[in-house]
C-alpha cells in the first residue's frame, strides 16, 4: 500500500467526477506526501502544493454545497455555490471586541472594585 501520492504519479484532471471518499483519500495522500517532502527532501514540491490546493478547494466547495439550506423551495434556481462560499467567508470573519478602561485604571479593560 502506498499512503502517499508523489508528484510523478498521475493525478485526476477533474476532481468533480470523483466521489467524496476518493477526494478525501487524495487529500490524505497529499498531506502525507507533503510531510514526507519536508522531512526527507529540501521542502515541498510545487506540484504537491498545487495538487493539495486543488483538493482543498474541492473539499471546501463540497462542504459548502452540503451545508446549503435543504428546505429551499424546489421552484427556485439553486444558489451559486461560489456565492455561498463568499457569504460563508464573510460570516466567519474574525471579530474584534473593544473593552472600555476601568474607572481607576490605566489598563484597558480592567475594572477595579472598592473593597
Amino acid at each position: 500500500m502506498n499512503s502517499r501520492i508523489t508528484p510523478s504519479e498521475p493525478f485526476p484532471e477533474d476532481l468533480n467526477v470523483l466521489m467524496d471518499s476518493e477526494v478525501e483519500v487524495l487529500n490524505s495522500k497529499l498531506h502525507r506526501e507533503l510531510d514526507h517532502e519536508y522531512v526527507h527532501e529540501d521542502g515541498s514540491s510545487p506540484e504537491t502544493e498545487s495538487r493539495l490546493e486543488q483538493v482543498t478547494e474541492e473539499l471546501d466547495f463540497r462542504d459548502l454545497v452540503s451545508e446549503s439550506p435543504k428546505d429551499a423551495p424546489t421552484d427556485q434556481t439553486p444558489a451559486d455555490p461560489f456565492d455561498l462560499m463568499e457569504a460563508n467567508a464573510t460570516d466567519h470573519a474574525p471579530r474584534t471586541t473593544t473593552r472600555a478602561a476601568g474607572p481607576d485604571s490605566s489598563e484597558p479593560g480592567v475594572e477595579h472594585h472598592a473593597g
